[in-house]
């Protein structure tokens, strides 16, 4: 009895001491997610992941993630998805809708661009797609979202053509997941009478586009510049554009003018020069978009 109340002393003794004891310090992890998206068009495309998943991370006790600033947008791969195959809207003229992510966009080695077109012919039936440009603007894709011909003339229609637009949408976007993509960034410009110019300033990270219109109502019809340039931060000219062969010719059609967008890393502008709203001259032959991409 005395030998086993010993041993019972002892375990108690053995008990407490552990008890006493600090425990262990909790394991750190220095790893932090981080998601680069790329804003574009009506929505985002999906985050894309550069490391730990954010679960994972979270239960780590890592710090939260940290979004890409619209300035530095990460690489992605933008996407068309059909939204809505028959619609009774004039606008769509019976055609699907489509929604567009991560678009226009800029190859990251700056080789080409990816936008969307809607091609408008008499009657303002819409032709949509994507249009592949190379790094002079010349086309070298074209991506038609719906087939040659009329449009379904009612919702049953549509709705047995839906195979066939969804055939589409996968040849564009198999041809779009062939390339690592950035996004074209096309921020507010700032503007400032410049002695007898209005210049427009529109800054994205360490470069500026400058644009030299002869007056303030010039810029807002969107009329060509008549003088452009791209500096970098420290205003070093990049390239200095000349736009005297930009304006759109037509025998009655209002033209325009704007920036698509910019990209730093990938070295590239792109603009689009249109005809008015309604892309067609009163004559009702339907104009072609008018792509213009520089690089600096």
């Amino acid at each position: 009895m005395q030998s086993r109340g010993r041993w019972v002393l002892l375990g108690l003794l053995a008990a407490s001491a552990a008890g006493c004891e600090k425990p262990p310090p909790p394991a750190t992890s220095t790893s932090v997610a981080v998601s680069a998206s790329a804003p574009s068009g009506p929505s985002a495309p999906p985050a894309a992941s550069a490391s730990a998943p954010a679960t994972a991370a979270a239960e780590a006790g890592a710090a939260p993630a940290v979004t890409a600033t619209p300035e530095a947008p990460g690489p992605m791969i933008p996407k068309v998805v059909l939204k809505k195959v028959y619609t009774g809207e004039q606008e769509q003229e019976g055609w699907p809708q489509y929604e567009y992510t991560g678009l226009p966009a800029a190859a990251d080695d700056g080789s080409k661009v990816a936008v969307v077109e809607e091609r408008d012919g008499w009657g303002h039936t819409k032709t949509p797609g994507i249009r592949i440009l190379d790094a002079t603007g010349k086309s070298v894709g074209w991506f038609a979202l719906v087939p040659p011909g009329r449009s379904p003339a009612n919702e049953a229609t549509a709705t047995k053509m839906e195979p066939t637009f969804q055939g589409l949408v996968k040849k564009a976007n198999d041809e779009l997941a062939k390339t690592t993509w950035l996004a074209l960034s096309s921020p507010p410009a700032t503007t400032r009478m410049d002695g007898k110019s209005f210049r427009a300033t529109v800054n994205v990270g360490p470069v500026a586009l400058r644009m030299s219109f002869l007056s303030e109502d010039d810029y807002k019809g969107r009329v060509v510049p008549e003088a452009m340039s791209i500096v970098n931060s420290k205003t070093s000219s990049l390239t200095t554009i000349d736009t005297a062969t930009w304006a759109a010719k037509a025998r009655c059609a209002t033209p325009s003018f704007k920036v698509v967008g910019l990209n730093e890393k990938a070295r590239i502008a792109v603009f689009h020069q249109q005809l008015g709203t309604t892309s067609h001259a009163c004559d009702g032959v339907a104009v072609p978009h008018d792509w213009r991409v520089v690089k600096f």
